[in-house]
């Protein structure tokens, strides 16, 4: 798949419910940090996203920090639906355990920084940051100021301030 082709929309999805987000209150203040409008993101339980993934033959997605996809988002509930047609992923950016879903996703796209029972990276943003860097040629004076703090809050997040020896699952 083309990663630059200028005819795609790209959209965020958070994969929580919508409701549950307060919860989140280290999520949400990062964020709101971070210039982020909470009220556009689209969340997983929204209308809309299902909207858009049960209509539209052309939708595809990139799972980040997860490597199977909610089954909210399959198409296999659409009576012309097929194993294939529920299948729109087309690459894959984590750290957990690998649930062995989407195979046909292989080589650079599939990015599953987990070994020998534990991530190899404390948060999946890292892996993400990477992946920036090499397409800016490792020009960080390009990029937005609250994608920046995005990444570095969560990884912050994630590795409970970079601390070697904070239990993660």
């Amino acid at each position: 798949h083309d990663r630059r082709s200028s005819s795609r929309v790209l959209l965020p999805l958070v994969s929580i419910p919508r409701s549950d987000m307060v919860f989140r209150r280290d999520v949400v203040l990062l964020l709101q940090k971070s210039n982020v409008n909470l009220e556009k993101l689209l969340h997983v339980d929204d209308e809309v996203t299902r909207s858009v993934f049960l209509s539209r033959s052309d939708t595809r997605v990139t799972l980040v920090d997860h490597n199977k996809i909610h089954p909210s988002l399959l198409r296999s509930s659409r009576p012309s639906s097929s194993a294939a047609d529920d299948d729109v992923v087309v690459e894959i950016i984590d750290h957990h355990e690998d649930f062995k879903s989407h195979l046909h996703v292989t080589g650079d796209a599939r990015v599953i920084a987990f070994e020998n029972g534990a991530p190899t990276v404390g948060s999946c943003c890292t892996l993400v940051a990477e992946r920036l860097l090499s397409a800016t040629n490792t020009n960080t004076s390009s990029w937005d100021a609250g994608v920046a703090l995005a990444l570095l809050g969560t990884i912050l997040l994630d590795t409970m301030n970079m601390d070697e020896v904070a239990c993660r699952e």
